[in-house]
């Protein structure tokens, strides 16, 4: 994509944001909100923003497409490019929804209009657990194009891409975004939010290096990466729910971008601890006990808690007899040390976001949280089956999110699902 065509596309892509009139720090300036209800930042992202197929079409298409959209007449909801945004929220998400009812009640469908912020709220929360709401097919620029957009809040977000807690909001940021907003009035937010990122990123890397062999390709390399999220992706399986192709039409598409934010410049930690080198379009790593270790120091809190389970579940660490039980055993004893803390130290703006007022974990904790990851590494490292505990892992934190989160979406879409399936459905049939 060329710079010209980049700035092109971006100028669009926040053009229709601003369109949606979303609350922003000016708006909760009154007293009236308590409680700030500003947007903290927001990504464009999906097939209206990177092309998806071919790694030979230009991205000048996305940036055509978008263009077409906003400059048309009205379309219906099943002929019209819908457009993917992610909203980061300040961390009152009952605050913000109301706030963004009262702005723009059209924005919900009918039940979460009815039934006011706290639904939508629990709805999220409780529901879909990942936090994260949905407001679908909705209508922008008169009704010429059409957007769908996710609101989580920050501490949500910061969490999920610091922990993989659900690898929902995590997920969505391994792939190329656009930024499309950001509230350079809350720089500890900002801060947060990037330390967070990149971390996510780091993670991924190093998740998809420990699935692949000492040797691969560039395409596979970042298939690995881009799959990580669908991994146990329940919609993968569903007809017309997500085309099967999806991982493989991803990774062509947006094959520059990903190699962007996964160079040796963005993430030297990860490329020094595995060795990464590149001729062409071959990868090296090293493979051996002491480096898959070292990345699985790098994987984040709830990857190692599910990869003990795994390993007990499946007993694919060890072989049966007292060594196994052994194993077994002390993957009892990491999993709670695990899960009383992350085995990294946030740094403090990311703690401050995640926890808040509440007390964060002591220093203690996150030590002997430390020193259980480190054994449990070793310990998976040496078994030769780091790859399939990694996989076994995400498919367990992904399965579960997954189908909580398209549960209620589907109750937040209400009568918009039909229509929103029917353009998923439409779109999976035009690429036969």
């Amino acid at each position: 994509m060329s710079a010209s065509t980049d700035d092109s596309l971006l100028y669009r892509l926040v053009s229709l944001y601003s369109s949606l009139a979303l609350p922003s720090a000016s708006s909760s300036s009154s007293s009236e909100h308590s409680t700030p209800v500003g947007t903290c930042m927001a990504f464009a992202y999906g097939s209206a923003v990177f092309p998806q197929g071919s790694s030979h079409q230009s991205s000048a298409t996305s940036s055509s497409k978008v263009s077409d959209s906003l400059a048309s007449s009205s379309p219906s909801p099943s002929d019209a490019l819908m457009t993917d945004f992610l909203v980061i929220t300040p961390n009152d998400a009952r605050a913000w929804h109301a706030a963004n009812l009262k702005r723009n009640p059209g924005h919900y469908a009918g039940l979460c209009r009815l039934l006011g912020a706290p639904f939508v709220d629990f709805l999220a929360s409780e529901v879909g657990t990942t936090s994260v709401h949905f407001n679908t097919m909705v209508p922008v620029n008169h009704q010429s194009t059409f957007v769908k957009y996710g609101a989580v809040p920050m501490s949500v977000f910061v969490e999920d891409c610091l922990t993989w807690r659900h690898m929902y909001a995590a997920g969505r940021l391994q792939k190329p975004v656009k930024r499309v907003h950001q509230d350079d009035a809350s720089p500890n937010s900002v801060s947060a939010i990037n330390t967070a990122i990149d971390f996510n990123r780091d993670a991924a890397l190093a998740a998809a290096l420990l699935q692949l062999p000492r040797t691969f390709t560039t395409h596979e390399l970042l298939q690995t990466i881009v799959g990580l999220s669908y991994s146990g992706d329940v919609r993968m399986g569903v007809p017309f729910a997500e085309r099967p192709t999806k991982v493989h039409d991803i990774t062509l598409g947006s094959m520059q971008e990903l190699l962007d934010v996964y160079s040796k410049h963005e993430r030297p930690e990860i490329y020094r601890r595995a060795n990464l080198t590149q001729s062409g379009e071959t990868w090296t790593q090293d493979a051996s006990p002491n480096a898959n270790a070292a990345l699985l120091m790098c994987l984040p809190q709830h990857a190692l808690i599910d990869m003990c389970i795994s390993a007990r579940e499946h007993s694919m660490m060890y072989q049966a007899g007292s060594k196994g039980t052994e194993v077994a055993k002390a993957t009892t004893g990491w999993s709670e040390a695990l899960y009383a803390a992350p085995p990294h130290a946030f740094p403090p703006h990311a703690r401050d976001a995640v926890y808040g007022d509440d007390e964060a974990p002591s220093q203690d904790a996150v030590a002997e949280s430390s020193k259980a990851a480190r054994a449990l590494a070793i310990t998976v490292a040496q078994s030769g089956k780091a790859g399939s505990l990694v996989q076994s892992a995400l498919v367990n934190i992904t399965k579960s999110s997954s189908s909580n989160q398209t549960f209620a979406n589907a109750i937040a879409a209400g009568s918009r699902w039909a229509p929103y399936m029917w353009k998923k459905v439409s779109k999976a049939l035009a690429r036969r």
